[in-house]
């Protein structure tokens, strides 16, 4: 049984036209066809010009359905602004910024240190009931203090 493939006619003025050797058929796609290089696509017979008189009568016509469709007001009013009014309101929106590292690197002292660390546990000590941690020999004391402390 054999199959039969109905195919419809090429219209070379406005599709590709190569011929395909294998399947004995013409190419039905565009003009801009990318399959076929282009001195194949110059050598098909049949057209009525010559194929670069039709791709541009074809790139005109379609450049101008993509023309026709309106553009957003937004879009449009983006394009309404020229380059030079354009930095100036990037400039001052950048000069208005406060920019700030989101991580900053603070460098305390030994001395301030302790000295939370001592209200932290004295806090603790006042709101838990519990005896404060920190004791005579606490970091930050110099030795004359540990000294006095031990013979208190």
């Amino acid at each position: 049984m054999q199959e039969s493939h109905v195919v419809a006619p090429v219209d070379v003025e406005k599709q590709c036209g190569v011929l395909d050797p294998e399947k004995g058929t013409m190419c039905a796609r565009s003009l801009t066809c990318k399959s076929h290089a282009m001195s194949a696509k110059r050598a098909v017979p049949g057209r009525s010009q010559l194929y670069d008189v039709l791709l541009a009568q074809w790139q005109r016509k379609n450049q101008t359905k993509t023309v026709a469709i309106p553009k957003p007001a937004v879009i449009q009013e983006a394009e309404d602004v020229d380059s030079e009014e354009e930095m100036k309101l990037v400039m001052d929106g950048i000069a208005k910024r406060f920019c700030r590292p989101l991580e900053q690197h603070c460098v305390v002292g030994v001395r301030q240190k302790t000295r939370v660390s001592r209200l932290y546990e004295g806090l603790k000590g006042a709101l838990f009931g519990a005896a404060p941690s920190i004791t005579g020999n606490a970091v930050g004391r110099g030795r004359r203090q540990n000294q006095a402390m031990e013979a208190a």
